[in-house]
């Protein structure tokens, strides 16, 4: 599938760069890359947020978003884009990205193909345990200290194909989307969502007596409509829960209204370039550092979170007690004081600019995040900044009027120029590129500035929660929420199962209480038998 710009095709001086150099000649000597170096140098200067006001807590920490929240959004993003270009790749002719993700919002970045139960070498033990229905995972390893056993907390992790050895550890994953094993925290999230799977199959099947001679459909049947019920509940939550928290108030009620009318009329499931450039927002929201669980009582870095893979330290696996997530220290559970997120700003945890984890892409030499992020936003069709405020205006002006930033135009550039000057001996923008960039803004950039400037960081501004979440509601109204349990959905072996022979599963009625992330830690407590787990799962 491909992407499509928002509303519609900008002519081309309404383009972002319509007046710059493009990323074309030699890498080198860019004078794009060099600015756009310059620039990234600006994002790891900390904004200036005012001192917190609550004990204990830093001025850069969100009260609205806790932790949690920063790894369901990447979860989310994975479920929505897969660009068909790598970053280093973008901006070189002939290039066409494209969207790997046919159907955004159907947790293809859990299930991936669907069921593949094949029934072959199959023990007792597998038929009741219905393993056939579920997904892999994987187990941590326990220090000398604790002697008791610890449930599968992990996605499952493996050696290499064809190797019979193991001096470096787990290098590979057996997951369907390996962005999924991005960091520990994210691959913790995966593992969230796979036990939600694997939890619904027991519940679902349970009063059903399998058959003495079960057959391949019965676990197809069981898998699909464990399936249904779980993206019946994610998409819940990301409507009610995620978007409530990151959308600006007056955006959420406009995407939540009965009479819903999108700025963006044209049907269809193609997601925007503006999208996949304003989803860029979550890097702002990662935090420098994480109390993951109570059992060692310590700190964990960022760079260690981004280092902890099957592919950046396979010999640190299968993961130590230390990365098993305690649900309550990322999510508000039962009155739980969790992490809390960074504010989103135009300012990324130091550790993004470490070359062990982002190396240099072209021949600039640049490391880090954030270059990554502009070069991306450079080498894609996107609105300019001014003229799609402009666009949206036309539209629906009373959005627009909710935000000076919009509203006032020599205001946004002042206000733009202004930050952008701070500290520029260290990041050697020029007058030059001030001027330039006040005016025409990376997208990115003006929605993580849009939320500090307007919303202290706390959650989007007006124009990147409608970048963010007009896609979003509209994946949600396209797809078959609360009808997703029909004959499309299944799998051919289960369509072919007898009627009589199918187990008695309704769809969603398990998950029907689930709206939240808190729900859905709350009841995987009570369904998972994580009650005693050494680690504490909530």
């Amino acid at each position: 599938m491909t992407f499509c710009s928002f509303i519609r095709e900008p002519e081309p001086h309404e383009r972002y760069l319509s007046g710059w150099r493009r990323l074309d000649g030699e890498q080198a000597s860019c004078p794009l890359r060099a600015r756009l170096a310059r620039l990234s140098r600006r994002m790891y200067i900390p904004y200036r947020w005012p001192p917190s006001q609550s004990p204990g807590t830093e001025g850069w920490e969100n009260p609205n978003i806790p932790a949690g929240y920063t790894y369901f959004a990447q979860f989310v993003a994975h479920d929505t884009v897969r660009s068909s270009v790598s970053t280093s790749e973008l901006g070189c002719p002939g290039q066409k990205n494209r969207n790997a993700r046919l159907a955004p919002l159907e947790l293809h970045t859990l299930y991936g193909n669907g069921f593949d139960g094949c029934l072959t070498g199959m023990t007792e033990t597998d038929r009741e345990q219905l393993r056939p229905s579920k997904l892999s995972l994987g187990q941590i390893s326990i220090g000398e200290k604790i002697d008791e056993s610890c449930p599968f907390r992990d996605i499952p992790r493996a050696l290499p194909r064809y190797t019979t050895a193991n001096p470096d550890g787990l290098r590979s994953v057996s997951i369907a989307d390996d962005r999924n094993d991005n960091s520990a925290l994210i691959s913790q999230m995966t593992m969230l969502f796979t036990l939600f799977h694997n939890s619904v199959v027991d519940h679902m099947n349970e009063g059903n007596h399998l058959p003495e001679s079960v057959s391949q459909a019965y676990f197809a049947h069981l898998f699909d409509r464990a399936r249904d019920a779980c993206v019946i509940a994610y998409r819940r939550i990301v409507r009610d829960d995620l978007m409530k928290r990151l959308l600006h108030p007056d955006a959420y009620a406009f995407y939540t209204h009965s009479r819903l009318d999108f700025l963006d009329p044209r049907e269809g499931g193609a997601l925007t370039f503006e999208y996949a450039q304003a989803l860029r927002f979550g890097h702002a929201m990662v935090r420098p550092h994480y109390r993951v669980n109570d059992v060692l009582q310590r700190r964990e870095e960022l760079i260690d979170v981004l280092l902890t893979t099957s592919r950046g330290r396979p010999w640190r696996l299968p993961l130590d007690e230390s990365w098993a997530v305690q649900w309550s220290k990322f999510f508000p559970i039962a009155g739980s004081q969790p992490n809390r997120s960074k504010r989103i700003g135009p300012s990324l945890s130091p550790d993004f600019l470490s070359d062990l984890v982002f190396d240099r892409i072209d021949e600039t030499g640049i490391v880090g995040l954030a270059y990554r992020d502009l070069v991306n936003g450079a080498a894609s069709p996107v609105w300019s900044v001014t003229p799609l405020i402009e666009e949206i205006r036309k539209r629906k002006p009373r959005l627009i009027q909710a935000s000076r930033l919009l509203s006032d135009a020599d205001y946004r550039q002042a206000a733009i120029g202004s930050w952008l000057a701070e500290d520029n001996a260290a990041t050697g923008l020029t007058a030059e590129d001030i001027q330039d960039l006040s005016q025409d803004p990376p997208l990115l950039v003006f929605v993580l500035f849009e939320a500090a400037h307007e919303m202290h960081g706390e959650r989007l501004g007006v124009l990147g929660s409608i970048l963010v979440g007009e896609p979003i509601f509209k994946a949600l109204q396209q797809g078959a929420v609360g009808k997703i349990a029909d004959a499309r959905s299944m799998t051919d072996t289960a369509v072919c199962l007898r009627e009589a022979d199918r187990p008695h599963v309704p769809v969603g009625y398990v998950t029907d209480e689930i709206a939240s992330m808190s729900d859905l830690g709350e009841f995987l407590q009570e369904r998972a038998g994580s009650v005693n787990s050494v680690i504490p799962f909530l």
